[in-house]
């Protein structure tokens, strides 16, 4: 750093009674400073710039500025002539002004300005400190834009928007508050002057009829894990998708989107395909009719075994499509074999044992969610390899399939065929314990029993 020459603040030193090292330790401060440093006399006149000064205005040398006039280097003179003044009379001041380069270019800085006395009260000099606030003010302009564009985005955007925070009980979520929310959402759920209410309070009842919501957004503000979710508001009839986000500890944002009319359009189509199955499943029995109303009460059944397992809903619904429909195959079977009254010779045997291959040929190409196809198929599967058509053993047998096959047995040993009258459930109920862990699944048999004899279900 280049030395201060001590000579140059003699005066100073002499009227503020420091010594020659208490002098530069406080001007080493203000050379050294990033911020423009003036010092003038009483009058306005400059005495002292550090080099930040000689910098912001465009300046290489001292002596081109010293003894000038602080009024030569604003572009508004009067105003300046009021600042001298204003520090003059009040001992400090703080305002933004125009300055003036060398070159003549304009810019805006802020200016803090003190008056300094001696050690007994006397006004000797005053002190300027110079920040370069076009940049500054530039950058407060465009976050200030910036804050508008996305204030305006928030407000008109076309999904439901909401800033919350969440209210705690005992350390587990309770409720919510809405802070912010936009157009969107008030004209999603109809309601309005929502900010600052609690949930609960904007929409009654609401926590009873979601128990997992606020559990869901609990967890959103606890571990700061995003989720997506779909909730439906019964008193609007309206579907949403749910996208939540912690934006800080107890605080979060949830995006809405309404599904309802593609909600609405899936039911629909849910609702034509289960028809459609139904009326498929219906299919067989018209061509024998002494098995009618099988295939439903296996899919009761399979449904039942699958709750009881405690399965995942869209699991135990593809159960369910799948035993409605596990039988389709033998449309293909002569009607004098299904119906036949005596033992099947070895030939139809054979013959009847195609129908789980015809059933995955006819459903291979329908789009369900789920492969149903393939568990109708493997639905004589047994779990040491004894079954059709494909020989397969336990680990590569669907589970699904394992189920439905349990079900199937159950079913038809109860119930009356051309050549036999019905057993019962009892025989049933027999051949599954007896076979369990070896023609059938182990926990699939296990929950089909307990069903029964606890009289969860019967036919």
């Amino acid at each position: 750093m280049q030395i201060i020459k001590m000579k140059k603040f003699q005066a100073l030193k002499d009227n503020l009674k420091l010594t020659e090292e208490e002098l530069l330790i406080k001007y080493r401060a203000i050379y050294s400073s990033i911020n423009a440093i003036a010092i003038s006399d009483l009058e306005g006149n400059l005495t002292y710039v550090n080099p930040s000064f000689l910098k912001m205005w465009g300046y290489s040398r001292e002596k081109d500025v010293l003894g000038k006039s602080v009024l030569s280097f604003w572009e508004e003179k009067e105003n300046a002539a009021e600042v001298i003044r204003a520090l003059q009379n009040n001992g400090s001041f703080v305002c933004e002004i125009v300055a003036k380069k060398k070159d003549g270019l304009r810019f805006e800085t802020e200016l803090s300005a003190n008056l300094i006395n001696d050690p007994d009260g006397k006004p000797i000099f005053m002190m300027a400190s110079f920040i370069n606030a076009t940049d500054r003010n530039k950058a407060e302009e465009k976050s200030h834009k910036s804050e508008i564009q996305c204030s305006s985005l928030f407000k008109n955007m076309l999904e439901g928007y909401t800033y919350c925070r969440m209210l705690f009980e005992k350390g587990k979520p309770k409720d919510f508050i809405y802070l912010e929310v936009n157009n969107k959402f008030e004209e999603m759920i109809g309601l309005k002057n929502v900010i600052g209410k609690k949930i609960s309070e904007v929409i009654p009842g609401i926590l009873k009829s979601n128990p997992k919501l606020i559990e869901t957004y609990g967890r959103v503000v606890m571990k700061g894990i995003p989720v997506k979710f779909e909730t439906y508001l019964s008193y609007i009839d309206m579907w949403f998708y749910v996208s939540a986000y912690c934006s800080e500890k107890e605080y979060f944002i949830a995006v809405f989107d309404d599904i309802t009319k593609q909600k609405q359009s899936c039911l629909r189509l849910q609702k034509i395909l289960d028809t459609t199955t139904k009326a498929l499943s219906s299919i067989i029995e018209v061509k024998d009719p002494y098995t009618s109303g099988h295939q439903v009460r296996v899919a009761k059944l399979s449904a039942a075994i699958a709750e009881e397992l405690k399965l995942d809903k869209k699991i135990i619904s593809a159960i369910n499509t799948a035993a409605l429909l596990h039988d389709l195959g033998k449309i293909a079977i002569p009607a004098a074999i299904l119906s036949k009254p005596s033992k099947l010779s070895d030939a139809e045997f054979e013959m009847l044992k195609e129908h789980p291959k015809i059933g995955f040929n006819v459903l291979k190409n329908v789009d369900y969610d789920y492969p149903i196809a393939k568990i109708i198929l493997q639905h004589h599967e047994r779990n040491n390899g004894s079954g059709y058509p494909a020989g397969l053993k336990g680990p590569d047998i669907m589970f699904e399939s394992k189920i439905i096959a349990i079900a199937d047995v159950v079913e038809a040993m109860s119930s009356h065929r051309p050549y036999r009258p019905a057993l019962g459930i009892d025989e049933a109920l027999k051949e599954i314990e007896d076979n369990k862990g070896v023609l059938y699944d182990e926990d699939a048999a296990n929950a089909c029993i307990k069903l029964f004899k606890s009289k969860r279900f019967e036919f």
